[in-house]
């Protein structure tokens, strides 16, 4: 099948032809999935966030309801400010403010993006429904934040936000460096709420990465169009099928596009070469135990002080305290 007309090409980000070139060179050849939310992106996640397969939106948000006053009342009952990294449209973090006013009173509000128009959306929604809250959104990284929110409100103690399955796309060395770093950012008696996609049913896991109506497929292709987009690449979608399996050996859902023939792909002024069934590798999602969680915790120099699950024991959002 010809590939469709393309819009004319964009001039990349040196961060985007960067990686993409660095990880089509590589072997095996990999995509990064930090560049799945473009626009087109961002709207396919949310529908994939609405499937039947795809519980752990549905899990955590369940977890953040039941458990809202749990984690409110663990947090000191002292003055608050709820930073919320990667805070995207804030749905699930506003059942949980209700409780922290009931148990801490004084309640600020500093959401963290890198996108200001996301946060934008999320000021404007969170002001109509917590008027009493005040909120600072933050531009920036994840790190930034973190100190922004000490320096404005010195006298609070932070409960950082880290939900759905987002320390799941890290290995796990990674992971422990990402924790520990924050754990630096923090002071002691701060808090940090972990969201972990637990072991499960390889069935189950399966379903949720390779739907039934070909969301899941269609957000992954869509690396594929945003090439063709933005570095003037001709991908031939046509030509590129979805595959996703658990690598049992490190516990780890594993999203792939398969070239389905021998092909060479012009990708930022470069001809890629493509085997037939060659898979590139778009995504890695590593689940948890929960002795991987306490030790990843110890790790980074933080305690556990309560663990909240959904009531079929596939999500666990763990609260921990800054030792």
């Amino acid at each position: 099948m010809a590939s469709p007309e393309r819009e004319p090409a964009l001039a990349p980000s040196p961060t985007l032809i960067d990686k993409v070139m660095s990880g089509l060179r590589g072997r095996p050849k990999r995509l990064p999935s930090s560049y799945f939310y473009d626009e087109v992106g961002s709207r396919l996640f949310q529908r994939i966030m609405a499937l039947p397969e795809y519980y752990v939106a549905r899990a955590e948000a369940e977890i953040l309801t039941e458990h809202a006053a749990r984690i409110a009342g663990a947090c000191g009952h002292r003055p608050l400010v709820l930073v919320d990294l990667g805070a995207g449209d804030g749905t699930k973090t506003r059942v949980l403010f209700d409780a922290l006013v009931a148990a801490c009173g004084d309640v600020r509000h500093m959401p963290v993006d890198v996108c200001a128009e996301a946060l934008a959306e999320l000021t404007t929604a969170h002001r109509r429904h917590h008027p009493r809250v005040p909120v600072t959104p933050f531009v920036g990284d994840y790190e930034e934040g973190l100190e922004a929110a000490g320096e404005r409100f010195g006298g609070h103690t932070r409960l950082a936000l880290f939900l759905g399955s987002n320390i799941g796309n890290l290995p796990p060395d990674d992971a422990a460096a990402l924790l520990a770093t924050w754990r630096r950012a923090l002071r002691p008696g701060d808090r940090l709420l972990v969201g972990f996609d637990l072991l499960k049913d390889p069935d189950v896991l399966r379903a949720a990465y390779d739907d039934s109506e070909g969301v899941t497929e269609a957000f992954n292709l869509n690396l594929l169009t945003r090439m063709n987009r933005e570095l003037g690449a001709d991908f031939d979608l046509a030509s590129f099928r979805h595959y996703a399996h658990l690598d049992p050996r490190r516990n780890a859902m594993e999203s792939y596009l398969v070239s389905t023939r021998d092909q060479l792909v012009r990708v930022g002024g470069e001809c890629i070469g493509f085997a037939a069934w060659e898979a590139v590798q778009t995504e890695v999602s590593c689940k948890y135990r929960e002795a991987d969680v306490v030790a990843l915790a110890r790790g980074a120099g933080l305690s556990p002080v309560g663990w909240h699950y959904d009531s079929r024991g596939w999500f666990l959002d763990a609260l921990f305290r800054v030792a």
